[in-house]
């Protein structure tokens, strides 16, 4: 039996071990895929971008109130943005985040400008795009903490199952059964025929 039981030991722990390196590992190597891809990304992205933000400004009157909430929809998806300045005739219309702070070039983000002119009026997009986004090594961190504390609850629930198995404190049923009735050869010494 106890033989048995360091067998599993063993096996439970090297599966365990394995299931662990493979959550670093996914988390390793999602962020470093996302990475790779971030500079064909963050230009798609920024064409897209731009190309709305042009149709926007046709669309609609460029010194409106409601100008500004057309360039929020049409910039859609601010994940992949760390700063974006949207000027119109050299004033800001809008910036992103609120401080007009541009943050310092660095090797996880891209910068990207576009000048145009749109009805005698010139469009300025200055943005910096990560290339690693903040929102995806969110998730990745989340489903790798989440593999590796299923682990350690199923460890701690073994280790308690374990300690008191050998402790004597916890007794299967068959222990039980056999330890509240008496052997057959009991039972027919006790009554005898």
């Amino acid at each position: 039996m106890k033989i048995m039981k360091n067998k599993f030991i063993v096996v439970y722990s090297v599966i365990a071990s394995l299931f662990i390196l493979f959550s670093v590992s996914f988390f390793a190597m999602s962020l470093y895929r996302e990475f790779s891809l971030g500079e064909s990304r963050t230009n798609t992205n920024f064409i897209r971008m731009v190309s709305r933000i042009k149709t926007a400004s046709y669309q609609s009157d460029m010194y409106s109130d409601n100008f500004t909430a057309k360039l929020v929809q049409a910039i859609g998806n601010f994940d992949d943005i760390a700063f974006i300045d949207i000027k119109i005739d050299g004033g800001s219309v809008l910036v992103f985040p609120d401080s007009k702070i541009r943050p310092n070039p660095s090797n996880l983000t891209m910068q990207y400008s576009e000048r145009t002119t749109i009805r005698d009026a010139s469009l300025e997009i200055d943005t910096v795009m990560y290339l690693l986004r903040p929102t995806s090594i969110h998730r990745y961190a989340r489903i790798s903490f989440l593999m590796i504390l299923i682990v350690t609850i199923i460890t701690l629930i073994l280790i308690f199952y374990i300690q008191m198995k050998d402790s004597g404190d916890f007794q299967s049923a068959a222990e039980v059964y056999d330890d509240s009735y008496p052997a057959g050869d009991e039972i027919a010494a006790e009554h005898p025929c």
